[in-house]
């Protein structure tokens, strides 16, 4: 679900003419939008958003003679102005129309009239409107929708969250947590970046980090390495049994958030987490019954790369400049 807005001209706009003009910057996955260059090319969709602000970033695109702006569902109204803006300052800049996908013809000084405040407000409702109903409507999981700076997973825990109040009362409490997700302080949380890795047989698995002293939002993940003296992996459904129900504030659907542990709860807690401990490079977790097999009595054979701890130095690089930084 979205909703776009086109601008027909005889050549591409530079990203600066686009860009250039928003204040604050507005952000893409590259850095700040303002300090792209040169003609906008052909096929590039850019996703943009306002830092702080935003719920979805608003893809722009120049293909077929045209600039587009695409709005996706649960855009705040500031993503409807900042993709409005977009087209409308080129559409004056060269003295032509906006062109909406239902067919709406207007010039930048016509915008408030079709599409101004009015019009945005009764659009963000419908679209959160839609996008709740269709999560309840499925019979089990969630949705993911792609975010600013990470997806958010919407599902029956974030539903039970915000199913109170009207319409206004539901979207500013969903937005609230996409915000929650989206833009933590990096003072207060670390947001964990996700590790792939392949498999010796070509399949692939991810991972992320979880050491002492930080305080994270996770994101979901098939396994967590524990980085303890030797580091080993748990798969992530076991987080909650390792570090307590209490420890836990869930972000969206799937991304908790977890309290820093310190030096002192640490090793009970790497006790926990070592009775869920998987080798998270064969294609299935070990068994509890494999798992005895293989003591220390009657170690196993690695047979190879010693991937726990590889991962574990690779990924403990990002916690360690986490940590310092504080």
């Amino acid at each position: 679900m979205s909703h776009s807005f086109y601008v027909a001209l005889d050549e591409p706009p530079t990203y600066e003419a686009v860009l250039g003009g928003f204040s604050p910057r507005l952000q893409t996955a590259a850095g700040a939008g303002d300090d792209l260059e040169g003609p906008w090319q052909a096929g590039h969709v850019l996703a943009v958003w306002r830092q702080g602000v935003s719920t979805r970033p608003i893809e722009l695109c120049w293909e077929h003679g045209k600039l587009s702006a695409r709005i996706l569902a649960c855009s705040c109204a500031e993503d409807y102005g900042i993709g409005l803006d977009a087209v409308c300052g080129v559409a004056r800049a060269a003295g032509v129309e906006v062109e909406s996908e239902e067919g709406i013809r207007f010039t930048h000084a016509e915008r408030e009239a079709t599409h101004g405040a009015d019009w945005i407000a009764r659009h963000v409702d419908s679209m959160v409107t839609s996008v709740i109903a269709h999560t309840r409507s499925l019979d089990e999981g969630y949705i993911t929708m792609p975010g600013t700076t990470r997806d958010f997973h919407l599902g029956p825990r974030v539903l039970a969250e915000i199913d109170e109040g009207d319409v206004a009362a539901q979207r500013e409490a969903l937005f609230a947590k996409m915000r929650a997700l989206f833009y933590p302080d990096p003072e207060e949380v670390y947001p964990a970046n996700v590790l792939s890795v392949t498999r010796d047989d070509g399949s692939r698995v991810t991972l992320t980090a979880f050491a002492r002293d930080v305080p994270y939002i996770f994101p979901p993940v098939q396994y967590l390495t524990v980085l303890d003296d030797e580091p080993f992996e748990i798969p992530f459904d076991a987080l909650e049994a390792v570090v307590g129900e209490d420890r836990i504030v869930w972000m969206d659907e799937v991304c908790p958030a977890v309290e820093a542990i310190g030096p002192l709860e640490w090793p009970a807690v790497v006790a926990l987490a070592r009775a869920h401990a998987v080798d998270a490079m064969a294609r299935r977790p070990s068994t509890p019954a494999e798992r005895i097999s293989h003591a220390p009595d009657q170690p196993k054979d690695s047979g190879g790369v010693p991937w726990g701890l590889v991962i574990g130095v690779l990924i403990a690089f990002a916690v360690v400049a986490y940590v310092l930084s504080r």
